[in-house]
């Protein structure tokens, strides 16, 4: 078998993802390019100066930022670093008032009683959604 690069590492049918996506896939970065019309050098130079504004803001500094978090940012900014700066400072505020919003709370609605009739698919159509099936007979409707 041949050496795989990252990304083609997790390429997949071009009209279905793997449910937990942990990389950007290349659908959307395809999509990126062909709507941003920039340059990968442009692109880059974006991410060192959203990176240096965060190194210089009070309630960024310290923190080391994964560069695929901060391109997730740039891309729904379409590279508005100004956008984009602003955001991740929210996500820190957020963070800081509210941090137990980011605790791994298990909840699985596919075993909770009233959901029994719910399945999650395992793979992501192309736009990123989920595909639920829901299974109708085993619907069990309580009326008073």
């Amino acid at each position: 078998m041949e050496n795989s690069t990252a990304t083609s590492e997790h390429s997949h049918d071009d009209d279905v993802l793997p449910l937990e996506i942990d990389y950007i896939p290349e659908c959307v970065r395809i999509k990126e390019d062909e709507e941003l019309y920039m340059s990968p050098e442009e692109k880059s130079n974006r991410l060192l100066e959203l990176i240096k504004l965060l190194e210089g803001n009070k309630s960024s500094k310290g923190i080391v930022f994964q560069q695929d978090l901060l391109q997730r940012f740039l891309i729904h900014s379409r590279y508005d670093v100004n956008k984009a700066f602003s955001r991740v400072r929210n996500y820190l505020t957020l963070f800081k008032n509210h941090n137990y919003f980011f605790q791994s709370i298990k909840f699985d609605f596919t075993e909770h009683p009233s959901s029994k009739f719910i399945t999650m698919l395992p793979h992501r159509c192309s736009d990123g959604s989920i595909t639920l099936l829901y299974e109708m007979g085993k619907l069990r409707l309580i009326i008073n």
